[in-house]
């Protein structure tokens, strides 16, 4: 159980899950766009697309690393509040709010509400991710079809390197949205797929909107919860100024992948909850982490010692324990572990 549950944590870092079941796609045109105007698609759904309002039914099919489908209500503001009501799958009956500030989250299985600080990206990560993605794919337009009885220009975001995983997208002709997506692993194999049944663009809620909180009573009986990150994003010096170590490497990172950001987060062994740091990389599209457990824990050899289901993503350097987590070819993960050479402890005085 612990096990799954420390999978299912890492899983999470990488993995984004919005909803998806898949569907027939009814195509009305298949002309291929040239490169600028599907370059000018992309842009618009980054920038615009993200601060629209609307609703919806949206629908995800997962087949890896963990199969599963999920059915889910959205509510976003386009200001970064959203509600998320789960229909069906394995998180049914599970409600999301952000209101901007704390994230709350109802558990049906346990009847319990967390809640817990919100926490996004930097505008400057946002800024470097969306030039990486600009950098390292090429936007291809495929025609038009149609997604929940609305236009969607189809984009394939294909990599400059083999072997990278990449995106089909459906964006919205009029406000930018996406509207459904793919993912492919750097072999072409489908890894989920997400997708609009419903969607309605509304008018921007006004601040304060109830629907982006629980009621009061339930937020009177909320269990708040640490943040899962304790700071961050750090350049890589001052992460491991606080959690008292650092790695030498990686020395090798697959094709336009570059530092994203450094994390110190919470052990999850039972009764630590020590510090552990986590070294993000990013081509602009996917993410690849490296966490490392540098002490002891009650009990484990390591708080990241049954984290991988593939032994040969971890690696264990002196007392510390290294772990690498990604949608790359195995291969490629092996490869950036193995460059990581040492580690380093400053000196006692």
């Amino acid at each position: 159980m612990r096990q799954k549950r420390l999978i299912t944590l890492v899983a999470a870092l990488v993995i984004v899950a919005a909803a998806a079941a898949a569907m027939r796609h009814v195509v009305v045109r298949g002309h291929d766009g040239g490169d600028g105007e599907a370059a000018a698609l992309l842009q618009r759904a980054l920038e615009q697309g993200e601060h629209v309002a609307y609703e919806g039914v949206k629908s995800v099919v997962v087949h890896a690393p963990v199969a599963g489908t999920e059915r889910v209500r959205v509510l976003t503001a386009g200001d970064g509040r959203s509600r998320l009501e789960y229909l069906s799958g394995e998180s049914a009956g599970v409600t999301v709010w952000d209101d901007g500030e704390r994230l709350w989250r109802w558990h049906p299985r346990e009847q319990r509400l967390t809640v817990t600080p919100t926490t996004r990206a930097t505008p400057e990560q946002e800024a470097r991710r969306r030039r990486m993605l600009l950098e390292n794919f090429r936007p291809v337009r495929r025609g038009e079809e149609r997604v929940a009885a609305r236009r969607a220009a189809v984009l394939e975001l294909r990599p400059q390197a083999r072997g990278i995983p990449w995106r089909r997208l459906w964006v919205d002709v009029e406000t930018g949205v996406i509207l459904a997506s793919v993912d492919f692993d750097g072999r072409g194999a489908e890894r989920r797929r997400t997708r609009f049944e419903e969607f309605t663009w509304v008018a921007p809620p006004p601040a304060g909107d109830p629907r982006f909180q629980p009621d009061p009573a339930q937020q009177r009986r909320a269990v708040t919860l640490p943040p899962t990150d304790l700071a961050g994003p750090l350049t890589r010096e001052g992460l491991f100024r606080r959690v008292g170590f650092a790695l030498v490497g990686p020395a090798y990172l697959p094709p336009g992948f570059a530092w994203d950001g450094g994390y110190v987060f919470r052990c999850n062994c039972p009764g630590c909850h020590r510090t552990s740091a986590r070294l993000e990389f990013s081509d602009g599209l996917n993410t690849l982490l490296l966490l490392a457990c540098g002490h002891a824990c009650p009990g484990e050899a390591s708080c990241l010692e049954h984290a991988a289901s593939l032994p040969e993503l971890r690696r264990q350097l002196g007392d510390v324990t290294c772990l690498v987590v990604g949608e790359l070819a195995r291969e490629e993960l092996t490869r950036v572990l193995a460059s990581v050479t040492a580690v380093e402890r400053p000196a006692a005085r």
